[in-house]
């Protein structure tokens, strides 16, 4: 048996609700969304396809769906990884700078011992720019595509094993000496330095601070974390962490002011601009490859007139389902967008996106208005799951799946879904989260067809 889901989510409590969409044996889009409802006040998720005014390209067979997806995610131009890697390189300088990492300043192509620098294509999907490695740090540009990681090499002859036992010789004293206070103002403006919203990481987190220990001494080497609640649908949360992970973290030697790790897990409170790359259109028409040459191609003019037509239609569902961005919105209200190429859009059918702080709506299959999500790289997931998980978890007796149902059906035809063909061709799964002894009303309410396939013998 083969089983194909269409599925979109979406969550109200009151006046909310939150929506993604994903076809079967397709990538899971990690966006969702919260929009307002009068009509019941739970937590609740619906699977759709939605429909819309967009114009409709064909699907392309199967196999060449996928080669053209796995094109699309791969291509790339060498002056465009030159390029992205110069746009890095850049990034990286201004940082070590304001650090006072022990570089030697600017860093240069040639001092890298390792360089990745992702396509386009996934960069635009992932939020995943790329990564350079000295032989001291190593950097990665992998949150919303701004530079949030810096780790020492652990094999740097500056940074390595010998540093860390002459720390032990040095630095090792009672542990009455130690001084968390001194600890995390240094901690703070190494973070404020990289451009890091402070405020808005304390407004959220919990700090913690621990030391080098050796027993009955301290080396002051060290961690600061700021934590976050954090709950996942997917998998346990690992009971060790007590349901709380990483939002940032920053380790160094308070004595010598040397850093060591800095990482920021979520882009949002990364305030310095995604990285990217000048003219990205005329680097990836320098090619070879007369596929690659059409697959890239676009001028400005046809970005705008795109642009202008996937607001119009963000504009006229977003309101019908009682979404509380600001309508109509305008292109200066948009956080993120990422318009296909005419190739991308005829033969794959993915028109293009856009998102604001609080949304994202993507015209991702047969140019049609499919995902509507909550913005997930603005906002961190685990954290708002955890924050539901605690407000709203419910005795499994107040499951409520016929109400789930009857509000995703409502929601569905607002945005002019054809629930009769849908009911037809598919069976129902609801779901609410699971807790165990408990359940959150966050409900997934998925449309199932099972095909039936025949076996030679």
């Amino acid at each position: 048996m083969h089983t194909e889901i269409l599925m979109a989510t979406f969550q109200t409590y009151g006046r909310t609700i939150e929506t993604v969409t994903q076809a079967a044996e397709e990538h899971r889009d990690p966006h969702r969304c919260q929009f307002g409802s009068r009509l019941w006040k739970g937590l609740l998720f619906v699977l759709f396809m939605a429909t819309s005014s967009l114009t409709a390209a064909p699907i392309p067979d199967s196999g060449d769906h996928i080669i053209l997806e796995q094109r699309v995610w791969q291509a790339t131009t060498e002056s465009y990884r030159r390029a992205a890697l110069r746009t890095l390189l850049d990034e990286v300088n201004c940082l070590a700078g304001a650090l006072q990492l022990p570089e030697k300043l600017p860093i240069q192509p040639e001092d890298l011992i390792e360089s990745a620098v992702f396509p386009p294509g996934w960069s635009e999907s992932s939020g995943w720019f790329g990564s350079i490695g000295t032989p001291n740090y190593h950097y990665a540009a992998s949150a919303g595509n701004k530079l949030c990681s810096i780790e020492r090499n652990r094999i740097s002859g500056a940074l390595g094993p010998d540093y860390f036992d002459s720390l032990k010789r040095r630095y090792a004293a009672p542990k009455g000496q130690m001084d968390t206070n001194a600890a995390y103002s240094m901690a703070t403006q190494w973070l404020s330095a990289a451009g890091v919203d402070i405020k808005a990481l304390e407004r959220d987190s919990l700090v913690q601070i621990s030391a080098w220990d050796l027993g009955d001494k301290f080396v002051p080497l060290y961690h600061v974390s700021w934590k976050q609640p954090h709950a996942t649908r997917r998998q346990e949360t690992d009971p060790r962490d007590d349901g709380f992970q990483n939002a940032a973290t920053v380790e160094f030697v308070q004595p010598d002011r040397r850093l060591l790790q800095m990482r920021v897990e979520n882009a949002q409170y990364l305030k310095r601009k995604p990285l990217t790359v000048p003219d990205r259109e005329r680097l990836l028409q320098q090619t070879d490859d007369p596929l690659l040459r059409q697959m890239w191609f676009v001028t400005q003019a046809y970005k705008e007139a795109a642009l202008d037509l996937l607001l119009m239609e963000v504009n006229k569902l977003g309101p019908a389902l009682g979404l509380p961005d600001r309508f109509p919105l305008r292109a200066s209200d948009l956080t993120e967008v990422s318009m296909g190429s005419p190739f991308i859009s005829e033969r794959l059918g993915r028109f293009g996106s856009v998102a604001t702080e609080d949304f994202t709506y993507s015209a991702a299959m047969g140019n049609k208005l499919s995902v509507i999500g909550k913005n997930f790289r603005s906002q961190d997931e685990g954290r708002y799951l955890a924050s539901l998980k605690t407000k709203y978890a419910l005795p499994k007796i107040q499951i409520n799946t016929n109400a789930a149902y009857m509000l995703a059906t409502q929601w569905l035809s607002a945005i002019s879904v054809d629930v009769k063909a849908l009911e037809r061709d598919f069976k129902i799964r609801i779901k609410p989260w699971d807790l165990g002894n408990q359940f959150v009303p966050l409900y997934e309410v998925a449309w199932i067809k099972v095909k039936s396939s025949s076996r030679n013998a």
